[in-house]
């Protein structure tokens, strides 16, 4: 992440788990300090999908829809994220 100390102090951050991860709140401590206080685990439904898998369909031309939640998808199309 750029600034990854910066947006840690900003907000906490939630994490969702991958069929097969093993991740755990204060799993980069060493590296971000204070992390594991910012780090709330959510179980929810599991997806079979990445953010990069995510990113890749929007530079193909891709649906993305059902993804991302709709306002989210907006302000990708508004702000032009991920465009090449």
């Amino acid at each position: 992440w750029n600034r990854a100390q910066e947006l840690i102090g900003l907000c906490k951050l939630a994490v969702m788990r991958r069929p097969g991860d093993h991740v755990y709140t204060g799993m980069h401590e060493d590296l971000l300090p204070g992390i594991s206080q910012r780090v709330v685990m959510v179980d929810a439904p599991v997806l079979e999908i990445s953010s990069s898998e995510i990113i890749h369909r929007i530079r193909q031309g891709m649906s993305v829809r059902y993804l991302v939640q709709d306002s989210v998808l907006a302000y990708i199309h508004q702000e032009n994220i991920y465009r090449e």
